[in-house]
C-alpha cells in the first residue's frame, strides 16, 4: 500500500499559527462556511501537488472522516473539495465514500495525551461498507492531524480489509512540532467557543450544519445553561437536534441523557 499525506497548513509553532484559532473554532462548532473555505484551499494547494498523480486513475474514492450517524464538521471540507475536484476533472469518476464509526464517547478528545487518544480510539470499530477495486484512488480527509491516532485506526482498517490501493491523507493542518503537547488541539477547538452563547452566534450567522462536536457540547452542558440556550429555538432546530441525538444513541450515553430526555419533551411541546 502506497501511503501519503499533505495538508493547507503545516503547525510548527503554536505561537506563529498561519491560520486563524477562532475561525478553526467556529468550524469544528458547525459554520460551514468556513468549512467551505478550508476544503477550497485544501484542493488547491492538494491539486498543485497530486496534478500528475490524478492523472494516473479514472475512480477516485473521497472518504470523510469516520462517523456514526452525524457528520463531523470534515463533511463540509469533503463536499467543498468533490465539488471543485469534480468540476476541475469532469472526465474522472469521484466518488463520496464514507467509513462507519461505532463507537461514540463523551471525553473531549483533543484533551488527551498521544497514548490517551490511542487507547480510546483503539477502542472504536471503523468499517465501510463498499467495494474497493484495485485501480481506484482512495483519498481521506480529515480537519487535523496532531498524533496521528485517527490515521492508525483507518490504516489497520484498510489492512483488515486487505486493501492496498495507493491512499492520500489530507488535513486542513498537520501538528509538525511533536514538542507541543498534544492538548493544544483544545486551544484550537475552543479558541472562540467559550460558552453556549458562542455557539448561539455561530447558529445567528446562518451557515450554521450540526455536527458531532455541537451536539455534544450542547448535550453536555449544566442544565441551566441548557435551558436557557434551548429556550428561544423553534420546532424545525429542535426537532432536527433530537433526530441527529437519536442516531449517535446519546440517550445511551450518562453524560448526554438528561439533557437529551429534556430535549424530547421540549420538542414534544411545540
Amino acid at each position: 500500500m502506497k501511503i501519503s499525506s499533505h495538508a493547507t497548513h503545516y503547525i510548527k509553532s503554536k505561537d506563529d499559527l498561519n491560520f486563524s484559532e477562532i475561525e478553526y473554532s467556529k468550524f469544528k462548532f458547525g459554520d460551514s462556511n468556513i468549512g467551505n473555505k478550508y476544503g477550497r484551499d485544501l484542493f488547491i494547494s492538494f491539486e498543485k501537488k497530486y496534478r500528475e498523480k490524478i492523472k494516473d486513475y479514472e475512480i477516485i474514492n473521497v472518504f470523510s472522516s469516520p462517523y456514526f450517524y452525524i457528520p463531523t464538521a470534515t463533511l463540509t471540507i469533503t463536499e467543498a473539495f468533490i465539488d471543485l475536484l469534480s468540476n476541475k476533472y469532469p472526465e474522472k469518476i469521484i466518488e463520496q465514500k464514507k467509513i462507519n464509526r461505532t463507537t461514540t464517547y463523551s471525553v473531549d478528545y483533543g484533551n488527551l495525551s498521544a497514548s490517551e487518544r490511542l487507547k480510546l480510539i483503539s477502542n472504536d470499530i471503523f468499517k465501510i461498507d463498499e467495494k474497493i477495486k484495485e485501480n481506484e484512488l482512495l483519498i481521506f480527509i480529515d480537519d487535523i492531524k496532531i498524533t496521528g491516532s485517527h490515521e492508525f485506526v483507518v490504516k489497520k482498517m484498510l489492512n483488515s480489509y486487505s486493501i492496498s490501493n495507493e491512499c492520500i491523507f489530507l488535513y486542513h493542518a498537520i501538528l509538525k512540532n511533536k514538542n507541543i503537547d498534544p492538548k493544544f488541539e483544545n486551544f484550537l477547538n475552543y479558541g472562540f467557543v467559550k460558552k453556549l452563547s458562542d455557539v448561539n452566534k455561530i447558529i445567528d450567522s446562518k451557515n450554521f450544519k450540526f455536527n458531532t462536536r455541537v451536539i455534544k457540547y450542547i448535550l453536555n452542558s449544566k442544565r441551566k445553561d441548557f435551558l436557557e440556550f434551548i429556550k428561544d429555538k423553534d420546532k424545525s432546530f429542535l426537532t432536527e437536534m433530537l433526530n441527529n441525538a437519536k442516531g449517535n444513541k446519546y440517550y445511551d450515553i450518562p453524560e448526554y441523557s438528561e439533557n437529551f430526555f429534556k430535549l424530547v419533551r421540549l420538542e414534544q411541546q411545540l
